[in-house]
């Protein structure tokens, strides 16, 4: 039951499969791999990069692929084939017209090596690399590079025979023959004659397999066998057995097949662009017009709509921002009341604190100064009672010697009056 839930989820609205939704291999890899080597660990991606064989020939390689639709490349294992072919069309441009496809005779070598070339591009696995193997589809519509299986390519063959997608295809391990690769052969030769915009085919197969390919394939040429050959076959060699058609055949029915498709196309193309024209310019004066007026009609009726909804909202949120200042002040207020009263209070302590400290250093000072001054004070005060005591007992025994003699005086004369009056009386 649940691998039919699982199933039922994959199956999209046209009742197709969609191998996108469960990557569970891709998820498994995501993790970025260790170096298990010390050349790995001590050299960079790129410095890794350039120390392959392949990047000793890769300029000679690119001027080889511009001017042929059809290359064999040949080379040790090991040597950056698989790798790096993929990245040298990527950065000459070939992925601007289409995706970039390397087909792999098994799925684990698909997985992996899309892993190794979107490491080496710092991409995430899935966005511009991606693989395609049965039952899981790891690409998106960034994907300028895909690895896959033949199989996977034969059954996109089937939906679109002319390949639009891809603006070149490697086959790579073609030496090992097998019945989706020969397939592939001949449909990949019908692709190359009748491609208007040149689909770009390489071979690619290791030094051991060139004995059997040459025996396939028939003479080729090839130089430089200890690093990496780039051989020209021409397309209208023999590339399989599925259909046995002769050169002379084939270059006449393409060069028939150019002149006919090239007249009608330009014919077709001039009463098309004629028609088109007229079309174009009456339904843009068309699509103008009621453009302009659908346009003026709909400006008014959103001016006068949010004219009035503006007033509204901004009635609403000055009652609301009203109330909220409002209540925004009157806690700001309480707080800044219980802030400042609690200021004060430890302003009035510390400043109580402080004066009465101040007080008592006054008041010991004052002390100390009137103590100071007391004893000075008392000091002359002293001194000066002593002086003017010792002046007035001087002032005071002189006058009081006067005063006895007046007092003597005055004794006598009041015993001579006494003495007078009794001897008047007397007589």
């Amino acid at each position: 039951m649940l691998r039919r839930l699982r199933h039922d989820d994959k199956v999209n609205a046209d009742d197709e499969t969609d191998y996108k939704t469960d990557q569970k291999f891709a998820d498994h890899m995501q993790n970025a791999s260790e170096a298990s080597s010390e050349f790995a660990k001590k050299k960079t991606i790129l410095q890794q990069r350039r120390y392959l064989p392949v990047f000793a020939v890769r300029q000679e390689l690119l001027n080889v692929i511009r001017e042929n639709n059809v290359v064999i490349i040949i080379g040790e294992t090991g040597s950056g084939k698989t790798t790096q072919l993929t990245q040298y069309l990527h950065e000459d441009g070939y992925s601007r017209y289409g995706m970039i496809g390397c087909t792999q005779p098994r799925r684990v070598a698909a997985m992996s090596v899309a892993k190794r070339v979107s490491d080496e591009m710092g991409t995430h696995l899935g966005d511009e690399v991606g693989y395609a193997i049965r039952f899981e589809d790891c690409t998106s519509e960034k994907t300028v590079i895909k690895y896959m299986t033949d199989g996977i390519l034969l059954r996109e063959s089937l939906r679109e025979a002319d390949l639009d997608n891809y603006s070149a295809i490697i086959m790579d391990e073609a030496h090992e023959r097998s019945l989706s690769t020969d397939v592939l052969f001949g449909l990949l030769r019908d692709v190359i004659i009748l491609a208007l915009d040149g689909v770009l085919l390489l071979l690619v197969l290791p030094i051991e397999g060139l004995a059997g390919w040459v025996d396939f394939a028939g003479v080729v040429s090839y130089t430089d066998v200890d690093l990496l050959l780039a051989v020209l076959i021409a397309v209208n060699e023999r590339l399989v057995s599925v259909r046995r058609v002769t050169a002379a055949e084939l270059e006449e029915r393409l060069l028939s097949v150019r002149r006919v498709t090239a007249a009608e196309v330009e014919e077709r193309l001039l009463s098309v662009r004629r028609v088109a024209a007229a079309e174009l310019e009456e339904r843009l004066l068309s699509v103008r017009r009621v453009a302009a007026a659908e346009l003026e009609e709909r400006l008014l009726s959103v001016r006068r709509v949010t004219a009035a909804e503006l007033e509204e909202r901004l009635l609403s949120v000055r009652r609301v921002a009203a109330a909220e200042l409002e209540e925004r002040l009157l806690s700001v207020r309480r707080v800044a009341a219980a802030e400042l009263e609690e200021r004060l209070l430890s302003v009035r302590r510390v400043a109580a604190a402080e004066l009465e400290e101040r007080l008592l250093s006054v008041r010991r000072v004052a002390a100390a100064e009137l103590e100071e001054r007391l004893l000075s004070v008392r000091r002359v005060a002293a001194a000066e009672v002593e002086e003017r005591l010792v002046s007035v007992r001087r002032v005071t025994a002189a006058e009081l010697d006067v005063l006895l003699v007046v007092c003597g005086f005055y004794v006598n004369w009041r015993a001579n009056i006494i003495v007078f009056i009794e001897d008047t009386t007397s007589k």
